[in-house]
């Protein structure tokens, strides 16, 4: 397992059924809290809320909505994204990595464990890469640091605040692009 034991794993699912479906089913094999939302937009609202682990995104939109909402979350976040189909064509699913989509699952060609198991890839290859470059999870300006992964914004003096990912990416925008605001 990726997580800690004591945790469990929180994905936010883009869904209709059947997908739904096999989706919670497979993630009941590990522990995993799973959120579901029915629209792109709705999606977006909820991560604005909470960053989940993993963003799984079945094929339920338009073809070209699917890279859409892959891309919106991109210019926030470096949560991984699963896409899911159904016989989808090659050119589909580049359309899905290349929009940010960090890999794509034939949902019925594949097995429960096997979904389980990508997802599971997904989160060492962030965590990986986590470790290789910790200082790009920290943002500095005017004498304070945001940490990306902890939501906190530690302040001059020693005062730490705990932020919520809205709040984040606001301050994010900020320290990345403040002299050109």
């Amino acid at each position: 397992m990726v997580l800690p034991s004591s945790r469990s794993l929180e994905v936010l699912l883009l869904a209709d059924e059947p997908t739904r479906s096999r989706v919670c089913a497979a993630l009941a094999l590990v522990p995993s809290r799973v959120s579901v939302v029915q629209t792109g937009a709705a999606l977006m609202a909820r991560v604005w809320e909470r960053v989940p682990d993993l963003i799984i995104v079945g094929a339920v939109l338009e073809r070209d909505a699917v890279a859409a909402v892959c891309r919106s979350v991109r210019q926030f976040l470096q949560t991984p994204i699963l896409v899911v189909e159904a016989g989808a064509s090659a050119d589909e699913r580049i359309g899905w990595l290349d929009g940010g989509a960090d890999d794509v699952l034939a949902l019925l060609a594949s097995s429960p464990a096997e979904l389980v198991a990508r997802c599971h890839a997904l989160l060492r290859r962030q965590q990986r890469q986590q470790r290789r470059d910790p200082a790009a999870l920290r943002l500095q300006a005017l004498n304070m640091q945001l940490d990306l992964v902890e939501r906190r914004l530690h302040l001059p003096e020693k005062q730490v605040l705990d932020l919520s990912a809205a709040q984040v990416w606001l301050l994010a925008l900020f320290f990345s692009y403040g002299e050109r605001i």
